[in-house]
């Protein structure tokens, strides 16, 4: 019988892991003067937070 506890991100850190890369609108009507994406360098995507996984594994 094993039993064990696995815990993922055990400092809780809350770092950013993507950002929005889309610096212009493609569909602007002057593509000489794009219009500038607002949310270009924001993040997009965060790490997961703390979490605990628990399992038993039993072998006969």
């Amino acid at each position: 019988l094993v039993v064990r506890a696995d815990i993922f991100n055990i400092l809780n850190n809350d770092r950013v892991t993507e950002v929005n890369e889309i610096y212009d609108d493609e569909s602007s009507a002057d593509p000489t003067n794009p219009d500038v994406n607002p949310n270009y360098g924001l993040p997009t995507a965060w790490q997961t937070p703390r979490y605990v996984r628990f399992s038993v594994n039993y072998s006969f």
